[in-house]
This record gives C-alpha cells, structure tokens and sequence, in this order.
C-alpha cells in the first residue's frame, strides 16, 4: 500500500509600514504575530501561510499616541510571497 502526501506550498506574508514612531505596535495573523519596532517601514510575519489559504490581519495593540490601521487585510494567499499589506499609523 503506497500512502500519499500533500504539501501545500508555504508562503511568506508582509507588507509596508508608515508613520511608526513609536513601540508597541502588535499585528496578528491567526496565531502568528508580529511587533515591528519603531521607524520600521516594512514587515513580515514569521510563520508562513498556505497557497490557497486565508489570511486575515488585525491590529492587537496600538502604540502610545498612534492610531494604526491595515488596507488590504483579508485575503486568500497566492502562489508567491505577499508583501502587499499597508499599515498605517496616524496619531490619535
């Protein structure tokens, strides 16, 4: 008996950041996460995801005196790297 197994393809999921001048900023991808330090114009979640599966992007924490929100949150991950995420930290 021959057993079959499949791999889906494993994908790295970021995007570009502005306005981040202070610490404290959490994103979260299911239970991934990731705290960009402050001045940091770009980042990238540490676990990959799944060709085919979805992704949905939150802001767990703001900074002190920042109010960040994400464009382009929801998805369904491609066949390639998505660096297509824009956080944007205004202040309150």
């Amino acid at each position: 008996m021959a057993y079959v197994s499949c791999i889906t393809d494993q994908y790295t999921l970021g995007g570009s950041i502005s306005g981040l001048n202070a610490n404290g900023l959490i994103l979260i991808n299911g239970s991934s996460s990731v705290s960009p330090q402050a001045g940091t114009t770009s980042f990238t979640f540490p676990a990959t995801v799944g060709d085919g599966s979805q992704y949905n992007i939150s802001v767990l924490a703001n900074p002190a005196g920042l109010d960040c929100t994400v464009s382009n949150q929801k998805g369904t991950m491609g066949s390639a790297n998505n660096a297509g995420l824009v956080v944007a930290c205004t202040p309150k």
